[in-house]
């Protein structure tokens, strides 16, 4: 299969760096270590793959894990 992986994603500079250094040391573009990243990952946990590239999660519930609005906890000082 060949291609460019075009996925956008917020994260560090640290893991941006991360990612490169690891492409780097296989001989692969950045493109080419997400794409094999992610069939891996695929390939691993279909299941959570799916739910992290369709923006769902476990049982198809996209608010599952999530605390209903106000609930959230304060600091205390």
């Amino acid at each position: 299969m060949q291609g460019n992986a075009n996925i956008t994603f917020v994260t560090s500079q640290e893991f941006r760096d991360e990612v490169e250094n690891a492409a780097a040391s296989l001989g692969l573009t950045k493109s080419e270590f997400i794409r094999l990243a992610v069939i891996y990952a695929m390939k691993e946990r279909p299941t959570a793959a799916f739910a992290a590239r369709s923006g769902m999660r476990r049982k198809g519930n996209p608010n599952f894990g999530r605390k209903p609005a106000g609930s959230r906890r304060t600091a205390e000082a």
